[in-house]
């Protein structure tokens, strides 16, 4: 394609993704404002042989349908459609999983090293955005990197976060230069001759000190070239000329390249661009008002930072932590109220826990919100800083069990299993507002130690049920012949599990622990007593679940009591609308009451 065609290609993508994610939902802002630099990577890649890595993965729309597979958006992120991120099984183009950020440089740089040592000869990219690059292990691979001498370029897409302009005319134009196949072909000849005799390599070093210096009173952004990474830019990733040119001469650099680049998240679609944090991961809306389709009732992490904001009224010490998703865990809300104790540790979990951590061993009580799928970054933290010290540290776990759409890499289904094998570690689940409210009043008044509260996407729940003690098991129905034991957001499919049994004459009982670590409690104990069958309904993993725990604990006090556990199998769980998944893996309701019936008739 010439110039112009690219940008009328580029015009037709941005009114596609807009019809389509209307539609389907996804991520949109993001995608938007990739459009332009897609387009040139397709044009100077071949991506089913190069290696590109799209950091995070959710702005990776536009190389979906520059790979062929643009006819399948109406599918999106249903089950059996295409997934929401690269994914390597769907599309030779796709490099590598991704779905957490900060990961592609490594991965990228793994991918040439690769390359180098089989002898092939395929160039390799990494694209990273200026918010992922706020996670330590971006800066980690950086550094890494440092003294490598073959081709790998990172593209820096920058469209929000201050990264220092360079100034002036002439710097433009020395980027320019230095990128050329000229240029390099010349510097490496140069610096050859030089090199045969001692005077040579003198009069090299020179060279490098003045060119050095020349930089650093033009180029005002040290920070890549402080660790041996040429650095260009930042050039406007909109302008399709610029952007083939630089990309162009930058894949024929042997070494590490970063180029540094500007767009617009949201670009070309007003209410995206007006309001990109709204637009970055939304549900179906109309495109002529940008208004969602759906407006649901009051969400868990809403729900949850309204509650949290009632406590912080009454104890100045209660601070609120979270990951660069201020908007997404409703923490803007506390921000609001209470601007100088609300910290944005940016993308860098690990250090979001310690700084908890430092917090709670100085006098504070330090709320931590982060998604599930992310706080599983932390693992080594909470278990070293925080539980092994016994810090009054408080974990607002959004998002977990099935989230549905964003699939595999977003599944909220291991914080459970790993927290509570962690020492001093209390882990909570409420079921509707009451207990919730109840939850965060005991993790900031009555704690001494770690507590974990997990609650899922979406709505909650009006179910009627309150607690006075967070060691309380409420019975929500009465029933003979099985207990149902639900933890948090399964409560509603276990009632109406207890429909469906009852219609076959079956009496089943619904309780719902809201400690779910420790397992075993007196109030829990009361409420299964007598029992002969007890399900457990949990969303976590089956292997290293609720349900798992208990079923070991019954086996040793009393081996006739027959405890059948539902929970997710340890897999990567696919994407898909909740209840799609349920049915896939045997967490429906009408899957669960079958088999119950029919472990009840074996009994």
């Amino acid at each position: 394609m010439n110039l112009s065609e690219q940008s009328e290609l580029c015009d037709a993508i941005r009114l596609f993704l807009v019809d389509s994610v209307s539609k389907t939902g996804g991520h949109l802002a993001s995608n938007l404002g990739v459009v332009e630099l897609a387009v040139a990577l397709e044009r100077n890649l071949d991506t089913s042989v190069d290696r590109l890595v799209w950091d995070v993965g959710h702005q990776a729309y536009v190389h979906k349908i520059l790979t062929g597979r643009g006819d399948a958006f109406d599918k999106l992120r249903s089950m059996g459609g295409l997934s929401g991120f690269p994914k390597t099984s769907e599309s030779v183009s796709d490099a590598f999983n991704t779905g957490h950020s900060s990961t592609s440089i490594s991965a990228a740089y793994g991918m040439a090293c690769s390359r180098d040592l089989l002898g092939q000869s395929h160039k390799v990219v990494a694209v990273i955005g200026d918010g992922a690059l706020t996670g330590g292990m971006a800066y980690e691979a950086l550094n890494d990197i440092s003294d490598y001498k073959n081709q790998l370029l990172i593209i820096v897409n920058d469209n929000g976060m201050s990264i220092s302009n360079n100034k002036g005319g002439l710097s433009k134009s020395l980027d320019k230069v230095r990128v050329s196949a000229g240029y390099q072909r010349t510097k490496i000849r140069v610096k050859n001759r030089l090199s045969r005799n001692a005077f040579g390599r003198f009069v090299s070093r020179v060279i490098s000190l003045t060119l050095t210096a020349i930089k650093r009173l033009f180029i005002k952004n040290q920070f890549f070239e402080s660790l041996g990474i040429k650095y260009v830019g930042p050039i406007d990733g909109h302008d399709l000329d610029t952007l083939n040119y630089y990309i162009k001469n930058a894949l024929n650099i042997q070494g590490p390249v970063v180029l540094h680049i500007n767009t617009i998240k949201g670009l070309g679609y007003q209410f995206a661009s007006e309001h990109p944090d709204k637009f970055h991961g939304i549900g179906p809306f109309d495109p002529e008002s940008g208004e969602l389709i759906r407006q649901s009732s009051e969400s868990w992490s809403h729900a949850a930072i309204d509650c949290l904001c009632m406590q912080a009224e009454h104890d100045p010490r209660i601070v609120s932590i979270v990951a660069a998703m201020a908007s997404g865990t409703g923490m803007n809300l506390f921000a609001d109220k209470y601007p100088n104790r609300f910290f944005d540790a940016a993308i860098a979990e690990q250090h979001a826990v310690t700084l908890a951590a430092g917090m709670a061993i100085s006098g504070l009580i330090p709320f931590v919100d982060i998604y599930s799928t992310f706080l599983q970054r932390a693992y080594d933290q909470i278990l070293h800083d925080v539980c092994l010290q016994n810090l009054h540290v408080v974990f607002l776990v959004d998002r977990c069990g099935v989230v549905g759409e964003d699939g595999e890499t977003h599944q909220g289904l291991f914080d459970y299993s790993f927290m509570r094998s962690m020492p001093n570690m209390t882990i909570l689940e409420p079921f509707n507002r009451e207990t919730l409210e109840e939850c965060i009043r005991y993790a900031a008044c009555d704690a001494s130690g770690p507590v974990a509260i997990r609650f899922s996407r979406g709505a909650v729940p009006t179910i009627e049920g309150t607690c006075s003690s967070i060691n309380e098991s409420l019975c929500l129905r009465n029933g003979s012949d099985v207990a149902i034991c639900a933890t948090g957001s399964t409560v509603i499919k276990a009632l109406n599990v207890a429909d469906l049994l009852s219609e076959q004459g079956i009496s089943a009982a619904v309780i719902c622990p809201i400690t779910i670590c420790p397992v075993i409690t007196d109030g829990l104990l009361g409420r299964l007593n007598g029992f002969r069958n007890i399900a457990t309904i949990e969303a976590s993993c089956y292997d290293t679940g609720f349900g798992q725990a208990l079923k070991a604990y019954m086996a040793d006090v009393d081996s006739s009591v027959n405890v059948i556990p539902f929970a997710y199998p340890n897999e990567p769980i696919t994407h898909g609308k909740v209840s799609d998944v349920d049915k896939m893996y045997g967490m429906s309701p009408e899957a669960i009451s079958q088999r119950i019936l029919k472990e009840i008739n074996a009994s």
